[in-house]
Parts: C-alpha cells; sequence; structure tokens
C-alpha cells in the first residue's frame, strides 16, 4: 500500500483495554428483633455512564422470635350425658304422721336440770336390763331410759302411743337402744315391754303436762297447740270424765306407794332385808300402805288385802304349821 500509516507512540505494546466495572450490591442482613432498618447501601461509580439505581432495603418488620408452638390440639368437645328417666319415688302415705312435719319439727332442748338427759352414754358404759314379766329389772333404770327416748323422739302432734306408726316406733326403739342394752336371747321380750311402758309413760307425761298447764320443754309450740285442741274436744273431754269417775268410784283405783319401781323389784329389795323369801301379800300390803299413817292409799286396797287374808285363813288347816313350799303354794291360789 502506498498509503502511509501516521505513527503510534505505542506501537509494539500491549494495549490494555479498559474493563467494564462489575458493581456488587451488598445488602446488609437486618438484625433480627431490631425495629430499625439498618443504612442504606450506596456505591459510587467512577465512570460517567447513569448512575444505577439505588436499591434500599425493605425495612425489616420481623418482630422477637415468636416461641415454638406446636399445633393447636383439637378442643374436646364433651359428650352430652345421656339421661335416662326420672325414677319414680313413691310418695309417703299420708296417713303417716311422720310425713307431713309439723312447722317446728327439731330436736328438743335438753332439760338442764336433769343430769341423766345430757346425752347418750357410750356402748360400753350403757346399762344392762332383762325383762321381768311386763316390766324390766332394773326398773328405775328401764323407766328413766324409756322417758328420756320418749323426749327426745316426740317430734309429731302424737296424741297416744298406739296413734303412732309402726315406723315411726321403730325410730324409739331406737334411741332406746342407744341407752341400754341386754342379752340378745331377751330382745323379743324387752321389745314388747318396752312398747307397753312407752304407751303408759306418755300417757303419764301428758296427763302431767295437762295438770301444770304448761308446755314441757320436750314439745314444740305447734306440736303443744296441736295436743290442745285435741283434749279440748268433746269426745276426748267426755273419756276424761268417764275414767276419772271410774277412779273416784268404790272399786278405787291403782294407786300405790312403790314409784316407779315395780312389784317384783320391790320382793327383790324385802327379800334381801328380810333375809328370806317374801310373799305376795307382803308386798302388796308394802306397796299399798302410807309410811307416814299407817293407812291404805284407798278404798279398793283395803278391801283387797282383807279378802285375801280371809281367803287364806279358810285355805290353811286347822291344826298343825304349815311347811313354806305349802304356804305360798296357799297364798298364790288365793
Amino acid at each position: 500500500m502506498s498509503g502511509h500509516e501516521p505513527s503510534r507512540p505505542d506501537k509494539g505494546k500491549t494495549v490494555k483495554k479498559a474493563r467494564k466495572a462489575n458493581y456488587v450490591i451488598r445488602v446488609p442482613r437486618p438484625h433480627v428483633g431490631s425495629s430499625r432498618p439498618p443504612p442504606p447501601s450506596t456505591v459510587s461509580t467512577p465512570f460517567d455512564g447513569p448512575t444505577p439505581p439505588t436499591i434500599r432495603p425493605t425495612p425489616s418488620t420481623i418482630g422477637p422470635t415468636p416461641s415454638v408452638v406446636g399445633p393447636t390440639p383439637p378442643t374436646a368437645v364433651p359428650t352430652p350425658s345421656i339421661v335416662g328417666p326420672t325414677p319414680y319415688i313413691h310418695p309417703s302415705p299420708i296417713s303417716t304422721p311422720s310425713s307431713i312435719p309439723s312447722p317446728d319439727v327439731h330436736e328438743p332442748s335438753v332439760d338442764p336440770a336433769d343430769p341423766n338427759d345430757l346425752g347418750d352414754p357410750a356402748p360400753h358404759d350403757r346399762p344392762f336390763i332383762e325383762p321381768c314379766g311386763k316390766g324390766f329389772l332394773p326398773s328405775r333404770v328401764a323407766s328413766q331410759a324409756i322417758t328420756r327416748t320418749i323426749k327426745q323422739q316426740f317430734l309429731q302432734p302424737w296424741a297416744s302411743w298406739g296413734v303412732i306408726s309402726d315406723d315411726d316406733k321403730k325410730l324409739f326403739w331406737e334411741r332406746f337402744k342407744q341407752k341400754v342394752q341386754w342379752a340378745a336371747e331377751h330382745e323379743a321380750q324387752i321389745h314388747k315391754n318396752f312398747n307397753m311402758k312407752a304407751s303408759h309413760r306418755l300417757s303419764e307425761m301428758f296427763r302431767n303436762a295437762r295438770i301444770a298447764g304448761q308446755r314441757p320443754y320436750w314439745v314444740g309450740e305447734h306440736i303443744w297447740n296441736s295436743l290442745l285442741g285435741h283434749w279440748n274436744t268433746p269426745q276426748y273431754r267426755i273419756k276424761c270424765a268417764t275414767a276419772q269417775k271410774n277412779r273416784a268410784s268404790e272399786k278405787g283405783g291403782v294407786l300405790h306407794t312403790g314409784g316407779s319401781i315395780t312389784t317384783h323389784e320391790h320382793a327383790i329389795r324385802m327379800a334381801a332385808e328380810l333375809g328370806r323369801a317374801v310373799h305376795v301379800d307382803e308386798v302388796f300390803t308394802q306397796t299399798h300402805i302410807r309410811k307416814g299413817t299407817g293407812e291404805y292409799v284407798d278404798e279398793r286396797s283395803r278391801k283387797t288385802i282383807e279378802y285375801f287374808s280371809a281367803r287364806l285363813t279358810q285355805a290353811r288347816p286347822n291344826e298343825g304349821s304349815v311347811p313354806d313350799a305349802d304356804e305360798e303354794m296357799i297364798r298364790t291360789q288365793c
């Protein structure tokens, strides 16, 4: 070529071509738990090209690391109870006194004047009793136990022992068993005697209350008013007048000076004092003559002992002594 190239000063030297700058943008990781975003990162460019856009990281909204919570267990729905039909409860008969409680049914208060009424003895401290005919031995212990039983269990306006239902009488019986004890073979006879004695004792307690004209502490006010209403009925007043007339008649009543002690126990005490067996007429005389005056308690008692003496005289042989066995047989037959 005839053209002549201009001379270059770097001819024969390696010419380095300019490299394009590589830009590395480092985004700092946000600090976990910090609500403050990191400062934006900027990189200066040494060339005259377009300025790359500044990349700002999205501010972190990550709060404190939450506790690891497992899957929520399913809520247990309670199984509804299977309700069957309501069982039928047979109502108590209306005729039963305990089925209609009085408005003031309560546990009767304790008589502070009676040291024996402060409570029941412990099982091992309960006194022993035994049946004796239609009563008990010792009679006073049994009599006091029956009286306390009536006072503690009289919770309805029963006008007499006979109108008390069998179920309620069982409650009286159970209370009586908490005060005394006996041999197992005497259970039936003691139960029978208890009902007879309780009937008689309740009548006496009612009579004493009517004579005093005052409500006893062991009778509730409502019960007392009901009893007064019964005692004031014409039928009851006629019955009382008839009984009073019979007691005042020539036959007399059943008065005696033995108190609450039975005739049998009187005989035991007399035999212990005399040192021998006693006869029925001796016990009768002892319990039907007033100690202060020596007179019989009533006309009936005087005639009874006179009649007995006449029969005894006729039964005895005219001559000779009578053996004790025959004498007892004669006296028993008279």
